[in-house]
C-alpha cells in the first residue's frame, strides 16, 4: 500500500545518502551522455545515480515511438535527460523544443546539449502556461524537478520566471509535432490550454504527461477537467505504468484511483 511505497522512498533516500558522489560527473548511457551535479537537490539526478535510468516506462516509450526526422516538444526539460534522449533519437533531420524555467536546471540543460554536440535543439528559458506573463516559481529544496507554481507556506524564496503559451510562441504556423512531453508539477492543465491550437494542427502528435491530481488541485486546476481537456483534443488515454502502455482508460475516476493518495502516474495519449 501507500505506506510501503513511502517506506521504500525513505530507504532509497538513505541509500542515496550513502553512495552519493561528492563531485559532478558525466554519466554514460546507451547513446548519449549526461553531466550531473550531485550537490543539487535530488529527483532526476538521484534516480540516475541509483538506477541508471529516469522513469523507465517513459524512457522506453520515447525509444519505441521516436524516429529520425520527428519533432518533439519537451515541457519541463529539467537538466535534459528526455531532451537529449529525444534529440538523439530524432537525429539532425528532427528537432526538439525544450522549455525549462529554473535557472540552475536550464544551465545544466544547456551544458548537456553542448556535451552531446546536439544542433537540433531549441532551448527556451521559460515555463509553459496558457498565457505570456511573469510568475513566481516556488523552488523545491529536495527535488530539482519539483519546482512548482503553488505556495506551500514553507518560507522558500520564489524565483520570478517568464511563462509562454505554446500557441503564442509558435504563432500562426506551428511546426509539425510528433510528441509532446509534459512534466511540470501540476501545471499541465494550464500548459495544455495554451497549446490547443498547436495540437489541433498536429493530429498525429502523441502526448506523454504526468498526472498528479493533488498537485493539479494545488496549482488551481481540476484533475477531472484535465482528463476532459485531453479527451476534447481527440486523445485516448492509457496509463503509462510500463511499456507498452496499459489499456485505454478515459474515465477520470479510474485514473485518479490509479494514482493513490498524493501520488502520480504518467499518461500516454
Amino acid at each position: 500500500g501507500l505506506g510501503k511505497i513511502r517506506a521504500l522512498r525513505h530507504l532509497r533516500d538513505f541509500l542515496y545518502g550513502m553512495i552519493k558522489p561528492e563531485k559532478p560527473r558525466v554519466l554514460d548511457f546507451k547513446d548519449f551522455r549526461l553531466f550531473v551535479d550531485p550537490s543539487t537537490a535530488g529527483g532526476v539526478v538521484q534516480e540516475l545515480l541509483l538506477d541508471d535510468v529516469h522513469e523507465p516506462a517513459e524512457t522506453n516509450c520515447l525509444r519505441a515511438i521516436l524516429r529520425e526526422g520527428m519533432n518533439v516538444l519537451d515541457v519541463g526539460a529539467n537538466i535534459g535527460y528526455d531532451t537529449v534522449l529525444a534529440a538523439t533519437l530524432v537525429g539532425k533531420s528532427g528537432r526538439v523544443f525544450a522549455f525549462e524555467p529554473e535557472t540552475t536546471n536550464f544551465q545544466m540543460l544547456r551544458r548537456n546539449i553542448e556535451l552531446n554536440n546536439l544542433v537540433n535543439v531549441t532551448l527556451v528559458n521559460k515555463a509553459c502556461s496558457d498565457r505570456n506573463e511573469i510568475k513566481k516559481l516556488y523552488l523545491d529544496g529536495d527535488n530539482s524537478g519539483g519546482h512548482h507554481f503553488y505556495e506551500t507556506g514553507d518560507g522558500s524564496e520564489p524565483l520570478t520566471v517568464e511563462t509562454a503559451s505554446i500557441d503564442a510562441y509558435f504563432g500562426d504556423q506551428p511546426p509539425r509535432l510528433d510528441l509532446v512531453k509534459m512534466d511540470i508539477q501540476g501545471y499541465e492543465p494550464f500548459a495544455l490550454r495554451g497549446m490547443e491550437k498547436t495540437l489541433r494542427a498536429n493530429p498525429q502528435a502523441a502526448l506523454v504527461t504526468e498526472f498528479h491530481p493533488a498537485m493539479i488541485g494545488a496549482s488551481g486546476g481540476s484533475p477531472v477537467e484535465f482528463i476532459h481537456q485531453i479527451r476534447e483534443l481527440g486523445f485516448d488515454i492509457r496509463p503509462l505504468l510500463g511499456w507498452p502502455a496499459g489499456e485505454v482508460t478515459n474515465d477520470p475516476s479510474a485514473l485518479i484511483a490509479l494514482c493513490g493518495e498524493g501520488d502520480f502516474i504518467n499518461l500516454y495519449c
